[in-house]
C-alpha cells in the first residue's frame, strides 16, 4: 500500500540533522540479569553549531520507559565517552526517575546530558534483573520474548520547521500555524526484545498426575492394612494344606480297606464265586478313587 500526502500550498521543510545517531541494545546472557546500553555516535553535523552551545557542549535528553518485570537498578548507571569511563555527575546535568511498581506501573528514566563537542561516541549502561510473571500473565508466544518500547532522545538545540511560500489567508489557520512552529529534533532507538524465564506450561498436568499417583498408592496401602484380619493368611494356608493332604489319606484308607476285604473273601468264599466278587471289589475301588479325585479338584477350584 502506497500512502502519501500532497500539500496544496508550496512549502519548504528545514530540519537540522541530529548531532548523534542513537542505538540501543541488550548485554549479558541468561534469564536472571542483564544490561541496557544506549550508544551515541557522532554525525559531525554539529560542528558548525559550536558557537551556539554554552562551553562547547551538546545537550541531549534521554527518555525511556521500562515495564515492571524489567527491574532496572538506576544507581548502576555508567557513562563512557570515547571508550573511557566518566563520572556520572560530570555528564548528567539533571535526572528524573520514577521506579516501577510490580504489576501496577512501569519505571521511567529521564536524563539531561551534556557531551563535549569533539566527542565521537558515548555509551550509557544500566543493569537490570528479570522478574517472574504468573503463568496467567504470559502471552501465547512467551518463548519469543517481551518487548521494551523505544527510547526517545531529544536534542534541545536542534530544531525543525515548515515555511509556506505563499502568504494567504489559509496560512492563518491554527493547524497550519501549528505546523510552522519550531520542533525539537528527536530520535528513536530500536525496540528491545527481552527473553524472560518461561515456565513449563504442561507442569500443572504433571503435578496433578504425580499427586494422584502418590495418593492412590498411599490410600491403597492404608486400606489394605486396615481391612486385613489377623491370622487370615495363616488360616488360608492351613486350609490349603489340609485340602492337599485329603486325597492321599482317602487313597490310603481305600487301599487298606480293599486289602482287608480281599483277605476276608479269600478265606470265606468258595472258589467258584471268588472271581466275580473280586471284579466287583475292583470296580468299587475304581469308582471311589474317581470320586476322590473329582472331589479334590473341586476343592482346588474353590
Amino acid at each position: 500500500m502506497n500512502v502519501g500526502i500532497t500539500w496544496k500550498l508550496p512549502l519548504t521543510w528545514s530540519c537540522a540533522k541530529p548531532p548523534f545517531y542513537a542505538n540501543r541494545f541488550l548485554m549479558g546472557s541468561g534469564y536472571e540479569r542483564g544490561s541496557i546500553a544506549i550508544s551515541l555516535q557522532s554525525s559531525h553535523s554539529h560542528e558548525w553549531h559550536l558557537d551556539q552551545f554554552n562551553g562547547c557542549k551538546v545537550e541531549a535528553v534521554v527518555f525511556q520507559v521500562v515495564p515492571w518485570y524489567v527491574k532496572v537498578y538506576y544507581h548502576t548507571l555508567k557513562i563512557f565517552i570515547d571508550g573511557k569511563p566518566q563520572i556520572v555527575s560530570d555528564v548528567v546535568e539533571n535526572m528524573r526517575i520514577s521506579p516501577s511498581e510490580d504489576k501496577v506501573s512501569p519505571g521511567m528514566l529521564e536524563l539531561m546530558l551534556r557531551f563535549p563537542c569533539n566527542m565521537q561516541s558515548a555509551s550509557l549502561v544500566l543493569d537490570f534483573d528479570k522478574g517472574f510473571l504468573h503463568i496467567d500473565e504470559y502471552p501465547p508466544d512467551a518463548n519469543q520474548g517481551f518487548d521494551i518500547s523505544s527510547a526517545l532522545i531529544s536534542f534541545p538545540n536542534f530544531y525543525s520547521n515548515r515555511t509556506y511560500l505563499i502568504d494567504d489567508s489559509l496560512t492563518q489557520s491554527p493547524l497550519l500555524l501549528e505546523f510552522q512552529e519550531e520542533n525539537i529534533v528527536q530520535s528513536y532507538t530500536e525496540v528491545l526484545l527481552v527473553p524472560l524465564t518461561t515456565p513449563d506450561f504442561s507442569m500443572p498436568y504433571n503435578v496433578i498426575t504425580f499427586t494422584c499417583t502418590v495418593l492412590a498408592l498411599y490410600f491403597g496401602s492404608l486400606l489394605n492394612v486396615l481391612r486385613r484380619r489377623v491370622g487370615e493368611e495363616e488360616r488360608l494356608l492351613k486350609c490349603q494344606v489340609e485340602k492337599t493332604a485329603l486325597l492321599p489319606l482317602l487313597l490310603s484308607r481305600l487301599v487298606s480297606k480293599f486289602k482287608r476285604q480281599n483277605r476276608e473273601l479269600s478265606q470265606s468264599s468258595s472258589p467258584s464265586s471268588s472271581p466275580s466278587r473280586g471284579h466287583k471289589l475292583i470296580l468299587k475301588a475304581i469308582l471311589v478313587a474317581v470320586a476322590a479325585i473329582v472331589y479334590f479338584y473341586l476343592l482346588n477350584d474353590e
